[in-house]
């Protein structure tokens, strides 16, 4: 009974790691979002690997400077999301 206690008093407390106005995101929730993020990074990376070699009209240019610019976001995300802990800010 005592163990039982201390358990759910543990889990009660925040973590000590924890900002201000966040919160700590699930494992499942984690792994979720992770797995939707890798599913749009390869959407991305099939749509540029589609793109003509030689870009040159102006479009096609634009449009692989946006494609990679979408693909470090995604990188950085799933760098994000990767993580052990991730903390999510509270919507206010």
């Amino acid at each position: 009974m005592w163990s039982q206690a201390r358990a759910a008093e543990a889990a009660a407390r925040p973590d000590p790691e924890q900002p201000p106005g966040h919160r700590r995101l699930d494992e499942t929730e984690r792994q979720k979002t992770l797995g939707l993020l890798r599913d749009a990074q390869a959407q991305l990376l099939s749509e540029v690997n589609r793109l003509p070699i030689t870009a040159d009209t102006l479009r096609a240019r634009q449009r692989r400077v946006e494609l990679e610019r979408q693909l470090a976001e995604l990188d950085e995300a799933v760098k994000v999301f990767s993580r052990p802990k991730v903390f999510v800010r509270l919507e206010d």
